[in-house]
């Protein structure tokens, strides 16, 4: 059974990650810098930031980064403002970054410094800022100025009030945490070290020699196995083919489109009207060879899952179990 379990075990996880996977950096890039220009066109500047950001994050690019920073200083963030002006220094400015940057270096000087969970080691411990969490060991921007954070260390909790400058990275390390005494074990009773009375006898335990006469050679007997057909798992091979046959052919007509689309300059604000239906049927297309991977994959693993765990190709019977006189059971190393 643990077989089985494991293999279920499998399959769960593998849905769980191939939605991640079925997508590529470019991919996800492209859909969060769709995103930044709804919200920017919708007056949304804070979000849009965001997206944009993200989509810098996903495939690192000038025009992406530029964007987002612009949107910062619309919607007046000097938190995620000066994450952004971080990015900025990974090359030279180009493009829109040329304009933008020194604004924005104007615009939230002084307004935004770092902070840096630093925890105890082999230690349980999490903190938070003004109620958001805070990652271990990762310099994170705020505002500057007076935060509440607070600590919890194994079971103790503790807060405090800080106060972060500008342009510094300030380590939140929690206070000290002084373990109570123990208090010491009480001393044996008497009675606890008295020697058993003269007339108690203890039963003399069994020897290995009358242990081992009592156990005999094993006897082999055949045990039942069940298990589906072979032929449901061939059928799974075959769709699962087809699936992913049918996902490559998506794939090349979606990456021909996104070349027409970066061809054509779609993704620039205000790109021109023809845009919009390349768009769409980019989009549609991109979002069914997802869903043809998707579906291929989770098809894969099923197989495979039928194929190891639930699939007799050996006939009626399987393995023999050892069956030992006095009720002992062995055979495989392994759990059922």
């Amino acid at each position: 059974m643990s077989r089985r379990y494991g293999a279920l075990l499998a399959l769960g996880v593998t849905l769980a990650v191939v939605p991640a996977i079925a997508q590529s950096p470019q991919d996800v890039a492209k859909s969060a810098y769709d995103r930044g220009l709804v919200a920017h066109k919708r007056g949304d500047y804070a979000k849009a930031a965001q997206e944009f950001a993200a989509a810098d994050e996903a495939s690192p690019s000038a025009v992406a980064l530029g964007a987002a920073i612009d949107a910062a200083i619309l919607a007046d963030d000097p938190v995620i403002g000066s994450e952004l002006l971080a990015r900025s220094e990974r090359g030279p400015l180009e493009g829109q970054l040329k304009t933008v940057v020194p604004k924005a270096r104007e615009r939230f000087a002084g307004r935004a410094g770092r902070v840096r969970l630093v925890c105890p080691a082999a230690s349980r411990c999490l903190g938070s800022l003004d109620g958001a969490p805070l990652q271990r060991d990762k310099a994170t921007w705020v505002k500057a100025g007076q935060h509440t954070v607070v600590y919890q260390v194994d079971d103790t909790t503790q807060q405090r009030l800080v106060e972060v400058k500008a342009s510094e990275v300030l380590d939140l390390t929690p206070p000290a945490v002084v373990a109570p005494p123990s208090s010491a074990p009480p001393p044996p009773s008497a009675s606890a070290t008295a020697p058993p009375p003269p007339s108690a006898s203890v039963a003399p335990a069994p020897s290995a020699s009358a242990s081992n006469r009592r156990r005999s050679e094993p006897v082999d007997i055949p045990v039942p196995r069940s298990g589906l057909s072979p032929t449901i798992f061939w059928i799974g091979a075959g769709a699962t083919v087809l699936l992913a046959g049918g996902a490559t052919v998506a794939a090349f007509h979606t990456r021909s489109l996104h070349t027409r689309f970066e061809d054509d300059q779609c993704a620039q604000p205000g790109r021109p009207e023809s845009c919009t239906a390349l768009g769409r049927d980019g989009a549609t297309f991109q979002n069914v060879t997802n869903g043809l991977f998707l579906v291929s994959g989770v098809a894969g693993v099923a197989t495979a899952v039928l194929g190891i765990a639930f699939t007799n190709w050996g006939g009626d019977t399987g393995p023999r179990a050892a069956v030992v006189p006095g009720g002992a059971v062995g055979g495989y190393s392994g759990k059922f």
